[in-house]
């Protein structure tokens, strides 16, 4: 690691760090906007949902096409679409070489998972993966008032680790998460999978794949 903390745990995001599925979210939203009378851009949706719970994702949309948008049923249609077009693939898709990424940090370091996606689509794209395990905490939409980028996430995260969030390590792939760990008070490490290098600008340290980090070059702990 080029930061001189040594850290005592690692938290991962997970749709765009670990699950190659950014793509599948963005048609659920535009075609449940669809189904509405609205038209979602890409642009509209990068900079309004993407990295954010759907929640908040649909209430930002709300704000940008001035309606009054019934979100807890926009919600429950999106994660009926999204379901769908997982079961279209056939399976959820892992970037390469995380999974095992995720195996062997785990020997060395605390393993949290921060996600702003639905508790029921963080648990079914771990088991299928078969890491469930390796994560100590678990923080999903549904455990916070106030999604990425807000720090409350991540400051759950740490708390319920029992680690200070400065002996944190963040891996994050979009601006609004970076955001949020570094408002914690953590070191975030932008790993360019879905927004190019530029957007992570915030980020301690930017990589292309999760093998650049270095956490695995000299681990601090054992399991």
């Amino acid at each position: 690691m080029d930061d001189p903390r040594k850290p005592a745990a690692v938290i991962f995001d997970m749709n765009g760090v670990i699950v190659d599925d950014e793509a599948l979210h963005a048609r659920a939203f535009v075609e449940v906007m669809r189904r509405h009378g609205f038209e979602l851009t890409q642009d509209y949706f990068v900079a309004n949902c993407m990295g954010r719970t759907d929640e908040e994702g649909f209430a930002n949309l709300g704000a940008v096409f001035s309606a009054a948008l019934d979100v807890p049923r926009l919600i429950r249609e999106k994660a009926a679409i999204y379901a769908s077009l997982v079961a279209g693939e056939g399976r959820h898709h892992a970037y390469p070489g995380v999974i095992d990424f995720i195996k062997r940090c785990a020997e060395h370091y605390k393993l949290a998972l921060v996600s702003s996606a639905l508790a029921s689509e963080v648990r079914e794209t771990l088991a299928e993966f078969g890491v469930a395990d390796r994560f100590a905490v678990i923080v999903a939409a549904e455990d916070v008032a106030h999604g990425k980028p807000h720090p409350e996430p991540y400051l759950l995260a740490a708390q319920k680790l029992g680690v200070a969030p400065a002996a944190c390590v963040v891996i994050e792939d979009t601006p609004a998460g970076i955001q949020s760990a570094k408002s914690a008070g953590m070191m975030a490490i932008g790993v360019a999978n879905t927004h190019p290098k530029a957007d992570l600008a915030a980020a301690d340290r930017i990589v292309t794949t999760v093998e650049e980090t270095g956490l695995l070059d000299n681990p601090q702990r054992d399991a």
